[in-house]
């Protein structure tokens, strides 16, 4: 005769609740999962497609803003966003400043300006401010900060309404007072491109 027979055990209405209870709690676990998960656990505290598409279902997140340097989107058209391409004219987009006789970057794609590089004294770029100024429009539009969830510190219309304050510093104070307001403007921005790059994941 067995003593503690398993089979006789396994059977015991003890054990039946008990492994009734397992079961349901199994059953309910990807439910508790699915409401209390984080969209950090897709990747941390880094900004990630996924991670800002988490936040805009959940509300919550762990990184506190989203945007890659400027030399990123330079190197990388191929990865804009849809909503805007590298051969959308820029003074459509940003308006007119003039600047030594001429208007700023006239003629040139947003592509075309954010390979610029160096100071042109002659206006062309202006204190170095395209690679910046086009990389703030394309993080703006790539990681748009949205009812709570965080994006890139600027929006893409506070962008270009910056780049556009440069005609009226240029009507009121000329050249000089024009290339002031630019080398400031392209500080900011460079760092804003700069300040979520090491934490940012995209596409």
């Amino acid at each position: 005769m067995k003593q503690n027979s398993p089979d006789v055990e396994s059977n015991s209405p003890e054990n039946r609740v008990a492994r009734r209870r397992l079961l349901q709690g199994a059953a309910s676990l990807p439910l508790v999962m699915s409401i209390t998960s984080r969209p950090a656990w897709a990747g941390g505290n880094r900004c990630s497609p996924s991670a800002l598409a988490s936040a805009d279902l959940s509300g919550r997140h762990d990184f506190e803003g989203c945007g890659k340097s400027a030399g990123y989107w330079r190197n990388k058209q191929h990865l804009w966003p849809m909503n805007i391409s590298p051969s959308d004219d820029f003074v459509s987009i940003f308006g007119a400043v003039p600047y030594n006789g001429k208007v700023l970057y006239e003629g040139s794609s947003l592509g075309e300006v954010i390979l610029l590089s160096g100071n042109s004294p002659g206006g062309g770029n202006l204190m170095n401010l395209g690679l910046p100024l086009v990389g703030a429009f394309v993080n703006a539009n790539a990681f748009p900060p949205d009812d709570g969830r965080p994006g890139f510190p600027y929006t893409a219309t506070e962008i270009v309404d910056m780049y556009r304050q440069l005609a009226d510093v240029s009507a009121i104070g000329g050249d000089e007072a024009v290339r002031k307001a630019a080398e400031d403007l392209k500080d900011t921005l460079d760092a804003a491109n700069n300040m979520y790059d090491g934490l940012t994941n995209w596409p």
